[in-house]
């Protein structure tokens, strides 16, 4: 058994359902952390946030643009899944 540097963590990713965040997210659970993927679309958060490795992820719609959206995002990340550690 390995150990990964990132267990325990939490991550949240904006714009990762595709592209860069979406890499960006795969990195992070592949170094154990729990991946909220944070996207404009939400059904490609959720997605996304399903074919992650390991367990734990969510997926999350938000428009980042709109304070108080972000606000109720973070909130409702940190409920899930923890206080976040990371954020991308």
């Amino acid at each position: 058994m390995s150990t990964r540097e990132l267990d325990g963590k939490v991550a949240l990713v904006t714009g990762g359902a595709r592209g860069i965040g979406r890499e960006i997210a795969l990195a992070l659970a592949d170094g154990g952390a729990r991946v909220a993927v944070v996207d404009v679309v939400g059904d490609s958060a959720q997605e996304t946030a399903s074919e992650l490795p390991g367990e734990g992820h969510a997926g999350f719609a938000c428009d980042v643009v709109d304070p108080q959206k972000t606000q109720d995002t973070v909130a409702a990340v940190e409920e899930a899944l923890g206080p976040i550690d990371i954020l991308v």
